[in-house]
């Protein structure tokens, strides 16, 4: 009695875990533009016209594994023209921004509207990134964003998101250090 007990129980949590991870085992990929505010100041918002948005290409890709909780690997790709105000100066060349970004995002819009309704959430982000300028830094990277899905069945949306980045090498680091990422991508759910 004690086996059949045991193999019950045993069989009845396997298939339990195997329907919650259907339910949330979807893939998530994302295209999209990036801008990069380098001005030196905390302001996110700070003269977006002066944002760095040369050749600003942006893809992720993205994997749920729970109901609030995805992981996310983003690539970043933008540029500097030379002349462009850039912290800490003009840039004396042309540079290449290229970012590797590695997050976690806690979805809460769930916790704000009520149920039922899910063609918008929030999310907040953090990780580690590696990029590039004139040289090599790592950072930090924390943020938020919002996505609106545009679809039915929740498999397209757009969201538009800003991470700020802190260089572990700030002091020495010349344009290779904190500034913000904004990104707005088109994003599809693969089920």
């Amino acid at each position: 009695m004690k086996r059949i007990l045991f193999i019950l129980l045993l069989t009845t949590s396997y298939a339990g875990q195997s329907q919650i991870n259907q339910v949330f085992d979807d893939w998530f990929i994302s295209a999209g533009f990036n801008a990069v505010n380098s001005r030196g100041t905390l302001n996110p918002f700070y003269r977006p016209g002066e944002w760095a948005f040369k050749t600003p290409f942006a893809v992720s890709g993205e994997k749920q594994w729970n109901r609030d909780w995805t992981v996310e690997l983003a690539i970043n790709v933008n540029g500097i023209n030379e002349g462009q105000d850039f912290d800490p100066g003009p840039a004396p060349e042309d540079f290449t921004y290229f970012s590797l970004d590695a997050m976690a995002k806690w979805y809460f819009g769930r916790q704000i509207f009520r149920r039922g309704y899910d063609k918008i959430d929030f999310y907040l982000n953090g990780g580690l990134g590696f990029f590039t300028i004139d040289q090599s830094n790592v950072s930090v990277n924390f943020g938020g964003g919002v996505l609106f899905w545009l679809n039915e069945d929740n498999t397209f949306g757009l969201r538009l998101q800003c991470i700020g980045k802190f260089a572990f090498n700030n002091a020495d680091s010349g344009f290779d250090n904190n500034h913000y990422q904004w990104g707005l991508h088109a994003i599809w759910r693969l089920k």
